[in-house]
């Protein structure tokens, strides 16, 4: 997968969800855009975790226990 910010991750999530609420896809094509749905929240949560490391050290505090 491409990179991509958290900003994208969050709205290309919202128009999978969007698209799947619809209910015009075939069961198929749902399950794709599931995985690809999965699949950013996935690099989502890694962004996030990514940012949370970067301010725990810019803060001084390097711990594991936040």
């Amino acid at each position: 997968m491409e990179k991509i910010t958290f900003e994208q991750a969050l709205e290309k999530i919202r128009e999978i969800v969007v698209e799947l609420e619809g209910g015009e896809l075939s069961l198929d094509a749902s399950i794709e855009r599931f995985r690809d749905g999965t699949a950013l929240l996935d690099e989502a949560r890694q962004l996030i975790a990514d940012a949370e490391l970067k301010v725990k050290i810019l803060s001084g505090d390097e711990s594991e226990d936040a």
